[in-house]
């Protein structure tokens, strides 16, 4: 994925997003859009890389990178402090039924742990660089990616805090767990291998999808698993019970790359690797949904399960879209800097938004209200923001 340059093209995009502001209430035969509500809540942050909730705690916590802490921020009176961690934190997982926060550093090989009680923290070791996590809560086991070449995933107890390393070949990027069955799911950058971790045995099946798998989510009431495949304008649905393979093609130019899941309405949502889509696949009826999106640039997806809204960070267009179960656009919540990883409390019906280029969290109210501009209007693009190595 490319962007090209140019001060004049900068200029006029600047210009069309403030006319845009302006007049997406009053355009005529437009129905009002029912999107949130940004709220004037701002914390600070030193580039978040990851944010995460808590939501039986509703504390929220934040991936200070260049901070060498971790925000934490109470949703019930937004009182903010911090924590200190190890060098450029990345990753946050939360395990909800012990209280307990795990955040990566790659660049220290290191597995820093947070009660969220006492807020006192601990240091785990790994021999790689330790990536993204997912917890499974009923073992009290946290899965987590090794993204060095050498590839494999390291298994912390969450008890003992022993670790034991899985050897799976190319550097793990993307991890989903099924709780019930106990079993996990990895991906490989660039590699259309699948490996299947049995939480049990700990042993290790692979199997070929024929085409790279860029993201990858599961429905476990299903028991099935999504694999967005950009190269193969196609989702690859994996049946965790037989190990069967099926492909559900886009129907159109629409390359799907980062992912979310409804798992009440087993719908998925997949942002376009082309910047021209939002796709919606009913996984049930085995249907696809391609709503154009042209120039925007999703970095992160999430749903609220309780509401059915899918939110959309656009990283360049400086604003998070709200889209229904059908993904039909709802509106557009602008006031943001670049907007990257959102994360969502249920049980208030708050997202947390990281803004990377404000050094923000803000947080939206999830209501349905009509789009207020609390904040500024859309920014004029900055050469310096560009960033053509993000995905």
């Amino acid at each position: 994925m490319s962007f090209s340059s140019g001060v004049g093209r900068y200029l006029t995009a600047a210009f069309l997003a403030v006319i845009t502001a302006v007049t997406v209430l009053m355009a005529p035969g437009v129905q009002q859009a029912k999107a949130d509500t940004l709220t004037d809540h701002i914390v600070k942050a030193s580039n978040p890389s990851d944010v995460a909730v808590n939501a039986t705690t509703n504390r929220t916590y934040v991936a200070n990178r260049y901070g060498k802490s971790v925000a934490v921020i109470d949703g019930a009176t937004s009182a903010t402090r911090s924590i200190v961690v190890a060098d450029y934190p990345e990753s946050i997982a939360i395990n909800e039924k012990t209280n307990k926060i795990y955040v990566s550093h790659s660049a220290s090989y290191t597995i820093t742990v947070i009660d969220g009680a006492t807020e006192a923290t601990k240091r785990i070791s790994t021999v790689g660089q330790p990536g993204k996590m997912v917890i499974n809560q009923t073992t009290n086991e946290v899965y987590v990616a090794n993204e060095e070449s050498t590839g494999g995933v390291y298994i912390i107890n969450g008890a003992s805090m022993a670790v034991t390393q899985i050897p799976i070949y190319g550097d793990i990027r993307n991890l989903v767990i099924n709780e019930s069955s106990n079993k996990l799911y990895a991906t490989a950058w660039d590699s259309s291998k699948v490996a299947i971790l049995d939480g049990i045995s700990k042993t290790v099946t692979q199997i070929d999808l024929g085409t790279p798998a860029q993201s990858v989510v599961l429905n476990p009431a299903t028991k099935m698993v999504y694999f967005s495949c950009p190269e193969a304008k196609a989702f690859a649905v994996l049946n965790g019970q037989t190990n069967q393979i099926s492909m559900i093609p886009t129907g159109s130019n629409a390359r799907p790359g980062v992912m979310a899941i409804n798992r009440q309405t087993n719908m998925v949502y997949a942002a376009d690797e082309d910047n021209q889509y939002l796709t919606a696949l009913d996984a049930t009826a085995r249907t696809v949904v391609n709503t154009p999106t042209e120039r925007t640039h999703y970095l992160s997806i999430a749903v609220n399960e309780v509401t059915n809204k899918v939110y959309a960070s656009d990283y360049y267009q400086y604003r998070v879209t709200v889209f229904d179960t059908k993904a039909t656009v709802l509106g557009h919540v602008q006031g943001f800097n670049n907007p990257e990883t959102l994360a969502i409390n249920q049980n208030t019906n708050t997202i947390y938004v990281a803004d990377r280029g404000a050094s923000q969290i803000r947080t939206i109210d999830g209501r349905n209200v009509a789009p207020a501009f609390t904040s500024v209007l859309p920014r004029k693009p900055a050469l310096w923001g560009l960033d053509t190595t993000m995905r």
